[in-house]
C-alpha cells in the first residue's frame, strides 16, 4: 500500500502510542531538581545561559541541557505532545535513511520501521518517555539523524545545488548534530566521513569534478560540532567525579570487557540479525556492492560508537542508545535489500512483520497497563504530600511503588524513595515540595501503618 492515506494513519497511529505512553510518565528522579530549577526563567535566553553554565561546570551537552531546560519549562501536557512529535520525526527518518523517498508513502514499510525500532530501542523509558532522558537522548538522536537524512538526500543530486541557503542550512545542522553527544556525534562523523568517501569514488569513476560544496561543507560542520563538545570545560571536570578500581592499561581492558558485555546485553539479537542477513545477501544473492554501501557503515558506525564508551567510566546502559539506533537501521537496511528479491523472501519478511506486530500488540497494552499505575501511585503520592502540607505537617510518609509494576518502560523504580530522609530522591521530593522530611515505605507497611491510625 503506497497511498497518503494510509500512511498518514499509520503515523497517527506512531504519535498516538507514544503519546499515551508519555501522558502515564510523570516527573520524577532529575525531573524534580530541573523544575525548580527553571522557575522564574521565563525567557529563552536564560535557558541558553543555564545551560551554558552547565557547558562549563559539568557536562559538555549543550544542546541536550537547552533542551531539557525548555522542556521542563512548559506544560506536561505540551511536553507530551512535542515528546511524541520527536518521536515520530525520528521513525520518520529511520524509515527514509532505510527506504529512501521514493517509497515514502509505503505503510507496511513504515509499521516495519516503527515496530522493529520499538523492539530494539535501548532503555525505552529512560531515552525516549522519561523528560530528563528523552531531551538527551531522543531529540539529539533526531537532529542527528535528520542531518544523515539531509545530506544523504543532496549527495544523491547529479550536479551541485545552487542555493546557499541549503548549504548554510546544512552547515548549521552539522555543527548541531556534532555537538550532540559524546559516543554519537563520533558515530555520525564517522558515517558522514564514509558517505563522502563513496561520493568521492563515484565523481572520479565517473570523471567529475570533485569541488562540491556539500563534500566539505557537512564534514567541517559536523567536527566543528564536535570540537565544541569535547572543548567543554565541564566535561573534564566531570571525569574527576568518578573512582575508577583499576587505571591505566587495567582499566582500560576492564572498561572494554565491560562495554563487550553490555554490547552482548543489549544487541545480541541484532548482531544475529545482521549476520544471518548479510551473509544471504552476500554468499546467495552476491549484493556485496549495495550491503557495503548501505549496511557495513551503520554497522561500522553502531559498533564504534559502543566503543568509544571505552574513553569513559561506568557509562549506564542509555548511553547505548544512539549505537542501538545505528545497528537497528543497519538491520533495516539489510532487510530492505531482501524486501527487493523474490516472492519466496518477500513472504518471509511478512512473517517477521507479523510476528512483530503480535508482540509489540500485547507488549504495549500490558505496559500502558502497568504505566498507568505507576501514574496513579505516583499521583497518590503527590496528594499525600500536599495534604501534609495543607495540614502544617512537617513530614509525609508515603507508600513505595508495588514491584509488581516493574517494566522497561520506566525506571521510576530504581529511583524509589526509601526509609532514609536524607536518601537522595528523598531530598528531591522534600526540596521540590517544599517540606522538612518525606519518607517512603514498603506497600504493605505504609497499608498497615494506615490500618493502625
Amino acid at each position: 500500500m503506497k497511498s497518503k492515506i494510509p500512511f498518514m494513519a499509520g503515523t497517527l497511529l506512531c504519535f498516538a502510542m507514544i503519546f499515551l505512553y508519555n501522558y502515564f510518565t510523570p516527573h520524577f528522579s532529575d525531573d524534580l531538581t530541573i523544575l525548580l530549577k527553571v522557575q522564574g526563567k521565563n525567557s529563552l535566553f536564560d535557558l541558553m545561559k543555564m545551560a551554558y553554565q552547565v557547558y562549563l561546570d559539568y557536562n559538555p551537552r549543550i544542546i541536550g541541557h537547552f533542551s531539557t531546560y525548555l522542556a521542563a519549562n512548559m506544560s506536561k501536557s505540551l511536553f507530551n505532545i512535542l515528546n511524541s512529535f520527536f518521536f515520530v520525526l525520528l521513525i520518520y527518518f529511520i524509515y527514509y535513511i532505510t527506504f529512501g523517498f521514493k517509497k515514502r508513502y509505503n505503510i507496511f514499510l513504515f509499521l516495519f520501521s516503527l515496530f522493529f525500532f520499538w523492539r530494539y530501542a535501548v532503555e525505552f523509558g529512560d531515552t525516549m518517555l522519561w523528560l530528563s532522558g528523552a531531551t538527551s537522548y531522543l531529540w539529539p538522536m533526531t537532529i542527528m539523524l535528520a542531518f544523515i537524512t539531509f545530506y544523504r538526500q543532496i549527495l544523491k543530486s547529479d550536479k551541485p545545488y545552487q542555493n546557499n541557503f541549503l548549504y548554510a542550512g546544512l552547515f548549521i545542522l552539522a555543527v548541531f548534530a556534532g555537538w550532540c553527544n559524546e559516543n554519537t556525534s563520533g558515530g555520525t562523523i564517522l558515517l558522514i566521513l564514509i558517505f563522502t568517501a563513496f561520493k568521492v569514488i563515484e565523481l572520479k569513476k565517473e570523471q567529475k569534478k570533485l569541488l562540491r560544496p556539500e563534500l566539505f561543507i557537512a564534514p567541517v560542520g559536523v567536527i566543528l560540532g564536535f570540537i565544541g563538545l569535547l572543548s567543554s570545560p565541564g566535561a573534564y571536570k566531570r571525569m574527576g567525579y568518578f573512582d575508577e578500581e583499576y587505571t591505566g592499561m587495567v582499566g582500560l581492558f576492564s572498561r572494554l570487557y565491560k562495554c563487550i558485555v553490555s554490547m552482548q546485553d543489549l544487541f545480541f539479537e541484532l548482531f544475529i540479525i545482521l549476520i544471518i542477513t548479510t551473509i544471504f545477501l552476500v554468499v546467495v544473492k552476491k549484493k556485496w556492492q549495495p550491503v557495503w554501501e548501505q549496511v557495513i557503515p551503520f554497522l561500522v558506525a553502531g559498533i564504534a560508537t559502543c566503543l568509544a564508551l571505552v574513553l569513559i567510566p561506568a557509562p549506564t546502559a542509555r548511553a547505548y542508545f544512539g549505537a542501538g539506533v545505528f545497528l537497528v537501521i543497519a538491520c533495516l537496511q539489510s532487510f530492505a535489500l531482501l524486501f527487493d528479491q523474490s516472492d519466496h523472501q518477500k513472504s518471509l519478511s511478512y512473517i517477521i512483520f507479523a510476528s512483530l506486530g503480535l508482540w509489540l500488540f500485547f507488549d504495549y497494552q500490558a505496559n500502558l497497563v502497568n504505566l498507568a499505575r505507576i501514574n496513579r501511585e505516583e499521583n497518590e503520592r503527590v496528594a499525600i504530600i500536599s495534604e501534609a502540607i495543607l495540614n502544617g505537617e512537617k513530614a509525609a510518609v508515603v507508600p513505595q511503588y508495588r514491584d509488581a509494576f516493574k517494566n522497561r518502560y520506566s525506571s521510576i523504580h530504581r529511583s524509589d524513595m526509601t526509609e532514609d530522609p536524607e536518601y537522595w530522591i528523598n531530598q528531591y521530593y522534600r526540596n521540590f515540595y517544599d517540606i522538612d522530611i518525606v519518607i517512603a515505605l514498603p506497600r504493605e507497611a505504609w497499608d498497615e501503618n494506615n490500618k493502625m491510625r
